[in-house]
């Protein structure tokens, strides 16, 4: 009898393990990625525009994606002086907003990480679930104060508030997985002071009297 209660109980943790492992795995898989990965800003104080899709692929029967979260960071400089401006959520699939205030300054300072969730789900859940397929998720405008020195900046998505790179998402089970991060990079060009605009229209006019001075010789 007793032996018989003990093999009960094994097949019943061994249900419980298989429910749990079922559960937390997923057929698919689901990457994501920015367009461009990477931009030039001609100064600091502009703005530039990159765009998060997603990929899903792989998945069976009612295998889905339900929703994704992440934050981002600035990998070079941790003194805000990157933000995001705006941002705009694409609400054909993922329309329901995690974020509050997204766009609201602190909160929106890269310094390095942002302290605000951006990530979105499906309002009508189980209904509007993602299966295979490419998902513009949202437009991010990446806003720059001015100050910063030329160079090439890199950025990230991160599973959490202290930069972590990643991207994480939920499927119909309501299990998170954590992914590969989608990364981009902005390169800031110096733009020449007034002066120096004015010593080359000076020395333009300079060479232009000679060239003139020679012909009237000649």
């Amino acid at each position: 009898m007793k032996k018989l209660l003990l093999l009960s109980f094994a097949l019943v943790l061994a249900a419980f393990a298989l429910s749990l492992t079922t559960a937390n795995a997923a057929d698919g898989t689901v990457t994501v990625s920015f367009s461009p990965t990477s931009s030039t800003a001609v100064s600091p104080s502009s703005s530039v525009t990159f765009s998060l899709s997603m990929v899903v692929s792989g998945f069976t029967g009612s295998d889905a994606v339900a929703g994704y979260d992440f934050t981002l960071t600035s990998l070079d400089l941790s003194s805000g002086v990157f933000f995001i401006q705006t941002r705009a959520l694409d609400t054909s699939k993922f329309d329901d907003d995690q974020a509050i205030n997204p766009t609201t300054r602190p909160g929106s300072n890269l310094d390095p990480t942002n302290n605000t969730d951006l990530g979105a789900s499906v309002s009508s859940f189980p209904d509007n679930l993602a299966g295979n397929g490419t998902y513009h998720l949202q437009d991010i405008v990446i806003g720059l104060d001015a100050g910063i020195a030329p160079g090439t900046y890199n950025f990230t998505t991160s599973t959490d508030f202290t930069g972590t790179p990643g991207f994480s998402w939920t499927d119909e089970n309501t299990d998170t997985f954590t992914i590969l991060p989608a990364t981009f990079s902005i390169t800031i060009t110096e733009v020449p002071e007034p002066s120096t605009w004015f010593a080359g229209l000076g020395m333009a006019a300079v060479l232009g009297f000679m060239m003139l001075r020679r012909r009237r010789r000649a």
